[in-house]
């Protein structure tokens, strides 16, 4: 997950996550599925068994059908808070279509990293606290990676937030 701030402007904040290393992980599992059982098979060849070389193209399958799932599955998320329109606007956009959550940035009370844990480790994810405290999830799920780049993202959200809550206030 790569996350980066594509507009900051007084009155709005573009940041934008794109699909990188979903991406990454579909193509290492194709070309390590792929390369593990094709070497499985020249090996059932060169030992003469029919059956270890069917067994590798059941692999090789596997390979590919687990990349395509996984590419499938990548998407571009933009996170737009805009003070002329009192919103924010969660975009996502991948290979089976586009979904879209949009809230007032006027109920934004804060920015945060929620946490929690799945088998021991910690997971997180991106969200806005709203009046009331109920969160709007900036990402469709928790996860361990790139915890750096999604505390940025946060601090960018609370600098823009403190701006509003300045400017509102003056």
């Amino acid at each position: 997950m790569t996350v980066r701030v594509t507009e900051s402007i007084p009155d709005r904040l573009v940041l934008v996550r794109s699909p990188s290393a979903t991406l990454a992980a579909a193509g290492s599992i194709l070309v390590g599925g792929l390369l593990a059982t094709g070497l499985m098979a020249v090996f059932e060849i060169w030992r003469g068994e029919r059956a270890g070389v069917a067994f590798a193209g059941v692999g090789a399958m596997v390979a590919v059908v687990g990349s395509i799932l996984i590419a499938g599955s990548a998407a571009t998320i933009t996170v737009t808070l805009d003070r002329a329109t009192d919103s924010v606007r969660v975009e996502r956009r991948g290979q089976f279509g586009r979904s879209v959550l949009v809230e007032a940035l006027s109920v934004v009370e804060d920015a945060v990293l929620e946490e929690s844990d799945v088998d021991g480790t910690p997971v997180f994810r991106p969200a806005l606290r709203l009046l009331g405290g109920r969160m709007f999830p900036l990402t469709w799920g928790y996860d361990s990676y790139r915890v750096e780049e999604k505390r940025n993202a946060i601090e960018a959200i609370r600098g823009f937030l403190s701006r509003v809550n300045t400017n509102d206030n003056g």
